[in-house]
């Protein structure tokens, strides 16, 4: 293996820890409090790093190796793409409900 690509693997895991942390703050925000906020955002969560996965090493071996045309690689991406946005909205509309339940909770101690 060569120093470069040495160098990009430990870049592209350099660029998952974030997306671990979140995964793993979810996971544990889901085993202490089992809603529908904290499932949407694990899902969320673990969508965006199975597309993060795809688009850092499995679409670049594809690439490589140079199986299938131009038009098959651009509708595996479209999809994947779409995948992302899917998970994105998930992991949005859960933090959205995590917010509002805590604003709301935080309302009612208040008064």
């Amino acid at each position: 293996m060569e120093t470069t690509s040495i160098f990009e693997f430990a870049k592209s895991l350099l660029f998952m820890i974030p997306e671990l942390a979140i995964l793993v703050a979810c996971i544990y925000y889901m085993s202490k409090s089992t809603s529908v906020d904290s499932v949407l955002m694990a899902i969320g969560s673990f969508i965006g790093i199975c597309v993060m996965v795809f688009y850092r090493f499995i679409f670049p071996m594809m690439q490589y190796s140079g199986n299938g045309g131009v038009s098959s690689s651009m509708v595996l991406f479209n999809v994947v793409s779409f995948i992302a946005f899917i998970g994105s909205v998930l992991f949005a509309i859960g933090l959205f409900m995590l917010v509002v339940k805590y604003v709301k909770k935080k309302d009612a101690m208040q008064f």
